[in-house]
């Protein structure tokens, strides 16, 4: 490994560096309304939020006590993406914190990427949205590499098209398929505990749980990377 790589770390995005649920939640409730479901409240956003759009819909389904066929999960997700793509940062918000970290690390040499679920045509429209697209050195989705987490490539391929290596690399996540591919990737996470992962985070194996991004820059400097 050449020493002139710089140290890399790789967010997820929903729940985990923005909080999107304030417009995947009524779009979603959009798409309920037209098959005459009942909406999903906010406070139920960790339930069915983080594993991509159509397993989004499919939870939503089963808050509802129903199971949607693929043919129509199919033509729900598609209209979900209509809709969603014209407002998806309209009031989506960083969480706290996390530009002041940023800024602390990348004066010390440090890079950064996103590797979501969220499509990444999405994902680039959110953070362009916000006004932070020069932040990151890539942002990628599922559909960059066809593979998504909790498959560790999608976290390799990640750090490889940042340019980075994943001994010095680590990943900030919210849930099982961010803990799930980094440990398979054997690149320590970090977990937010304030994210939309339906099962408590503590569960997963992790190198580190925070509550708000002040707490992350200690729990880094903590981490021994490969050298």
């Amino acid at each position: 490994m050449s020493d002139n790589i710089a140290p890399l770390m790789v967010f997820d995005l929903d729940g985990t560096l923005v909080d999107s649920a304030r417009d995947l939640i009524p779009v979603l409730n959009i798409i309920l309304e037209r098959q005459n479901l009942q909406p999903v409240l906010m406070e139920d956003a960790r339930s069915v939020i983080g594993h991509g759009a159509k397993a989004m819909i499919s939870r939503a389904y089963e808050l509802n006590g129903q199971e949607v066929n693929l043919q129509l999960l199919d033509q729900l997700f598609e209209n979900f993406l209509i809709e969603y793509e014209n407002c998806c940062a309209e009031n989506t918000i960083f969480f706290d914190g996390a530009f002041d970290l940023m800024d602390r690390l990348q004066n010390e040499g440090w890079q950064f990427a996103i590797c979501t679920n969220k499509l990444e045509l999405l994902a680039k429209k959110v953070v362009d949205g916000l006004g932070q697209r020069h932040r990151f050195k890539c942002i990628c989705g599922p559909d960059t590499f066809d593979v998504k987490k909790p498959d560790p490539q999608h976290i390799l391929k990640t750090i490889e098209l940042a340019g980075g290596h994943k001994d010095k690399a680590i990943m900030i996540g919210d849930s099982a398929p961010d803990a799930i591919a980094a440990n398979a990737a054997g690149v320590p996470v970090l977990l937010a505990d304030f994210g939309y992962s339906n099962i408590e985070v503590e569960t997963l194996d992790n190198n580190g749980i925070f509550s708000h991004f002040n707490e992350v820059y200690n729990l880094v400097k903590k981490i021994n990377f490969k050298s």
